[in-house]
């Protein structure tokens, strides 16, 4: 029992934690997103500028 409970990490389980891990999944999905957009043959004005509004609309997300 001593065991389990030192495997048990608290700050996963406050809010904080669980804010954190939301907001590095997230940063995940952007980084996928920059990555499969700056792809050469995918890279075009209009598709930069739509990749644009969907990082301004996730950093606003991020803020509230």
């Amino acid at each position: 029992s001593f065991l389990s409970r030192g495997n048990r990490n608290p700050s996963r389980t406050t809010e904080t934690g669980h804010d954190d891990g939301k907001r590095l999944a997230n940063r995940k999905k952007v980084s996928a997103i920059v990555l499969y957009y700056s792809h050469p043959f995918v890279l075009n004005q209009r598709i930069f500028r739509l990749l644009i509004f969907e990082l301004t609309f996730l950093l606003l997300e991020f803020l509230n």
